[in-house]
């Protein structure tokens, strides 16, 4: 499941809130996510407004704490998209192809 999370914010504690409540909610579907082999791709984006200290530990924890959930993740960073778009369109393909 593709899950775009932007924290491409203002405030470092709307960042905290934002990944706390991702973290809360892909706690939840952990379970259902398990029982139907479900792996979530998390797309993350970082700050793009005048990067500071405090906006940047705000995303690095962000990353972090998501990385640190148990269900099945892949973590995707913005800089990664690019990559992780064509292999995506490869996966597709292949699986088109073999229908």
């Amino acid at each position: 499941i593709i899950t775009p999370i932007a924290f491409d914010l203002k405030n470092p504690k709307i960042i905290e809130n934002k990944y706390t409540s991702w973290f809360g909610k892909l706690t939840l579907l952990e379970n259902t996510a398990q029982q139907k082999d479900f792996q979530f791709d998390l797309l993350i984006s970082k700050p793009t407004l005048k990067v500071s200290p405090e906006l940047n530990n705000a995303y690095l924890n962000g990353v972090e704490v998501l990385g640190s959930l148990k269900t099945r993740k892949r973590i995707i960073l913005e800089e990664d998209f690019e990559n992780y778009i064509a292999q995506a369109a490869k996966e597709i393909n292949a699986q088109n192809s073999s229908q």
